[in-house]
Parts: C-alpha cells; sequence; structure tokens
C-alpha cells in the first residue's frame, strides 16, 4: 500500500483524495506497529530466556559437579575444563533456541508466499500441437464474461483476421477491446464459443509456442530494475542487429544517444529516471525486436507526443506482420485495412475506416 501510494501520489493529489489515503495509511501503520509489539515481546521473552540460560548454566553445572563429583579428583584443571565445556554448550543451546524462532518466523513469511507461488493456474491450454506460422485468427460466435459476473463482457463475437492484415478495434471505453486481445493470446479462454488459429482450436495447440510468435506492448507498460538493454532483450538470445532494427522503429536512438551509458543505462525501480514515454518505446522495442509474425498493439502510443507517436505508426506501418492494434486516436488505425467496431461488447460494423465514417452513423460520432 505505501509503495502504491507515493507511486501514485500525483494522481491521489490531483483527485483530492489525501484524506482518503491518509486514512488508510494509518490504519495499515497501526496494524503494522501492533505485529510489530508482538514480534518484540516474542523475541524478548526468548532473549530472556537464553540469556539466563548461557548465564547461569555453566554455574549451576559446576554448582553439581561440586556436590557430585568426589573432593579429591577435582582440581583447578577440571574445573576450568568443566567451566568451558559447560558455556560452550549452553552457547550452542542458545544458538538452537535462536534458530527455532527464525526458523518460526521463515515460516510465517513462507506460508504467505507459497500461497502465490504454488497457486495453480486454471483453465490453462495444454495443447500440443505446433504452428509453424501464424496465417489465421479466428472467431466464431466467442462469449465471455469475467469469474463472477452474470453479465457477458464479450456477446457472440464473429470475425477473422488473416496473414499480414493489419486490424483496428475500435469502441467507447469498457466495449471490451482489451479483452478480445486477452482472448487471441490465450490468457483468457472463452465462456462459450470457439477460437481457431490456422483453422486449428486454439485449446489444441502449444500455447507457449504459439505466444513467442506474438510480440505485446500493453496499456501500461512496466519496466524492470535493469539495464535498458535487458528490458528490450528479456534474457533472449537476439543479434545486435535486431536489437537495433528495434531501437529505429521504436524511435529510442536519439534518446540512447542523450544518456551517457546509452543502452546499459539502468532503469530505477519503477521507472521513476525515465519518462512514460520512454517507457512505452522500450516496451515497443521489446515486443518487436524477435521479429514476431503477429504484433498486437493495446494503445500502445498512449503517452507519446503527436510527432513521436506519427513517426512509429509510420514505422509499424511499413512492418509486413500481422498487426491488431487498439488506440485512442483513430488516427493511428485510419489506415488499418478492417477495422472492427465494438458497443457493448458485440460488433456493430466492420470495415475500412472510411467505410465506417461514411456508412455508419455511430462510427461516425466516435470518430468526432
Amino acid at each position: 500500500l505505501e509503495y502504491e501510494t507515493f507511486s501514485s501520489i500525483f494522481s491521489i493529489k490531483a483527485n483530492s483524495q489525501e484524506n482518503y489515503m491518509k486514512n488508510l495509511l494509518e490504519k495499515k501503520n497501526k496494524d503494522s506497529m501492533h505485529a510489530y509489539y508482538n514480534r518484540n515481546k516474542i523475541s524478548n521473552i526468548y532473549s530472556t530466556i537464553t540469556y539466563f540460560i548461557n548465564t547461569f548454566g555453566p554455574i549451576i553445572v559446576l554448582l553439581l559437579s561440586l556436590l557430585f563429583i568426589p573432593e579429591g579428583e577435582l582440581n583447578i584443571g577440571t574445573f576450568i575444563f568443566i567451566f568451558t565445556l559447560s558455556s560452550i554448550y549452553f552457547q550452542n543451546f542458545s544458538s538452537i533456541f535462536n534458530t527455532f524462532n527464525t526458523l518460526g518466523t521463515l515460516k510465517n513469511n513462507m506460508i504467505k508466499i507459497n500461497d502465490i507461488t504454488e497457486q495453480k493456474d486454471t483453465d490453462v491450454y495444454s495443447g500440443e500441437e505446433r504452428l509453424e506460422t501464424i496465417k489465421s485468427i479466428e472467431f466464431k460466435n466467442v462469449f465471455f464474461s469475467y469469474p463472477g459476473q452474470k453479465n457477458y463482457t464479450l456477446k457472440d463475437l464473429s470475425f477473422k483476421i488473416s496473414s499480414n492484415e493489419k486490424v483496428g478495434l475500435a469502441g467507447p471505453t469498457g466495449c471490451g477491446k482489451s479483452t478480445i486481445l486477452g482472448l487471441i493470446i490465450g490468457i483468457y479462454k472463452p465462456t462459450k464459443g470457439d477460437i481457431y488459429i490456422n483453422g486449428i482450436n486454439i485449446s489444441d495447440i502449444n500455447i507457449d509456442e504459439y505466444k513467442q510468435k506474438i510480440g505485446f506492448v500493453p496499456q501500461e507498460p512496466f519496466v524492470y530494475n535493469k539495464s535498458i538493454k535487458d528490458n528490450i532483450i528479456m534474457n533472449r538470445d537476439l543479434e545486435e542487429e535486431m536489437i537495433n532494427k528495434s531501437l529505429e522503429s521504436s524511435n529510442l536512438v536519439q534518446e540512447l544517444t542523450n544518456m551517457p551509458l546509452g543502452l546499459e543505462t539502468i532503469i530505477s525501480e519503477g521507472g521513476t529516471n525515465i519518462s512514460g514515454g520512454q517507457k512505452q518505446r522500450i516496451i515497443i522495442a521489446r515486443s518487436i525486436v524477435h521479429n514476431p509474425e503477429l504484433l498486437i498493439f493495446d494503445e500502445a502510443t498512449s503517452s507519446l507526443d503527436n510527432q513521436t507517436e506519427t513517426i512509429i505508426t509510420e514505422n509499424l506501418k511499413n512492418m509486413t506482420q500481422t498487426q491488431i492494434i487498439v488506440a485512442h486516436r483513430l488516427s493511428t488505425i485510419k489506415d488499418c485495412n478492417k477495422i472492427i467496431f465494438l458497443i457493448n461488447g458485440e460488433i456493430e460494423d466492420s470495415g475500412s475506416y472510411y467505410d465506417l465514417v461514411s456508412n455508419n452513423k455511430k462510427f461516425e460520432e466516435f470518430s468526432k
């Protein structure tokens, strides 16, 4: 909560939510302080017990030695030996005591971690059919609803995207554009209906290999606390020429020239040392660097200025891969071969931009 609050402090202030977030933080702080108090109380009890054992344990052993060892057999050497040996023993006993205390703390932490790491994916595709290339994507009477929701987010969608086609998804906020992308990528499964890749049901194909043929740019790009180069290649074995080409296409070359370390510039945690536009361009470079067969852009240029967006749009237009584009600026998808216009999770119409503007009043209103 603290990290999220400070990361979004601009939005909090802009929306006058300071008091609300302050109350949440104070409650979180009180809960944390209570847990800290209980933990330290137990820790202090352990420390007190081990201190007394370490201090008085050897003395007790010496007193017992005086009582049970015959008087003639106890000398200074034996006395020192017993004291030294018992001190070492009780110190080790204290270490064991502290180890159990540490293990108890680790156990509580691991329970929380295991809840996440051991959570099994539900309804994951497990097909084995391998695809050499992506020739077509087809939706047939697809319905989709999110878990816990009664109403369908998408209703009876049927359309086909062919190889090398550039397709735009347009419609008002909440009409299901990003959900369609999730279904195409294989993150979601249709509630009803079928999705076919090259005429093969998506549930029958090897989904991991299929995803490797896709380049995806999400709405909210996330960068890691690594170098710009690491953020682009993402541990993939790529040639330098491919990296340079992706930098040119995403209009990052000039930006890197102005950075002393260039590609080796380390991005800070949360990407606070780069702009939103630079983040988006790094993610665009990441999505195209491996020359994927299918490019999917979910409002990929929303943080860019008009000039930069125009340059990148022109660069993407020259690429031959199949492209599926969601854009808040219709100028980005004007030149698509086909635009699928959605309203309330249903396909209202589809066609070229100019056909829709000329023949569909709702699209004409939407495009203004």
